[in-house]
């Protein structure tokens, strides 16, 4: 009687190596043919990949690599592959890949913040990256002024209400999107107070003892402001009264009134330390 004496090769599989995908990068899976003789044939028998992914394997070897130049839609997917060698049936297996978010990523301040004592404050920073959805943003070091608070509005991190006194500092904010994934931005603020002016003008000679003519400045308390003096040159400055003025963005102020003899109405400009602008 004749035997005959088979012996089995170790059975053909395939397994997929680990790989880090995110969007906003390159990505590659690779598949590798485990115990495979002889070339390997692979195809793709189906794929929820996104379309930025190419449609079908590239082999090399034992090995074969599906890729993207740049992901664009993170998730979870599934790619079902199979593979044969020269001596054996087709094996099929199904993979799950994950695609991860691009980081969450906050701009940059403008830089460092300056907000007046007692003025609303609204300063906003455009999230993007992660999820798209952000769901809280935390104060990790350092501190805000008091009465300012970090929020999120939709992709915005958000820097809102009134600071209550005059202060300097800095902080850094974390931002959490709904898959748990953070960034994080440092800025750099400052609380100042407010340099208010009052300007009073009409008819007079004097203020307060003090030599001004027709116009004056105050400071906050109340007192003449000794950096502003009242104009002595120039067409109808130091002659009748002023009955309007309009301060300019640029400090200089701009004056209308009454030449006391004849009636005669003028306009002039003064700079900001009062003296007339020849310009």
């Amino acid at each position: 009687m004749a035997i005959l004496a088979l012996t089995m090769g170790p059975s053909l599989g395939i397994t997929m190596l680990p790989a880090s995908l995110r969007v906003g990068e390159p990505g590659t899976i690779t598949f590798e043919a485990v115990g495979a003789v002889g070339s390997v044939t692979w195809r793709i028998v189906s794929s929820s990949l996104p379309a930025e992914w190419d449609t079908s394997l590239t082999p090399s070897g034992t090995s074969a690599t599906l890729d993207t130049t740049e992901a664009e839609v993170f998730g979870t997917f599934m790619v079902t592959v199979t593979a044969s060698d020269e001596n054996r049936h087709p094996v099929t297996r199904t993979f799950t890949i994950l695609v991860a978010p691009a980081p969450v990523t906050i701009a940059a301040p403008p830089g460092e913040y300056s907000w007046p004592v007692g003025t609303p404050v609204t300063e906003t920073l455009a999230i993007s990256g992660g999820t798209g959805v952000y769901v809280s943003a935390i104060v990790s070091s350092g501190a805000m002024p008091d009465g300012i608070m970090v929020g999120i509005s939709g992709s915005n991190l958000t820097l809102t209400g009134t600071p209550t006194e005059k202060m300097t500092g800095s902080a850094s904010i974390i931002v959490t999107d709904s898959d748990g994934a953070q960034g994080m931005v440092s800025l750099t603020w400052k609380v100042v107070e407010v340099d208010i002016r009052i300007y009073v003008a009409g008819y007079w000679t004097s203020a307060s003892g003090a030599n001004r003519r027709h116009i004056v400045r105050l400071k906050q308390d109340g007192t003449i402001d000794t950096t502003f003096a009242s104009p002595t040159t120039g067409a109808g400055l130091s002659l009748g009264f002023y009955s309007d003025l309009v301060i300019q963005p640029s400090g200089k102020v701009i004056i209308c009134g009454v030449r006391e003899y004849g009636g005669v109405q003028y306009i002039n400009r003064l700079n900001s330390d009062g003296s007339a602008d020849g310009t």
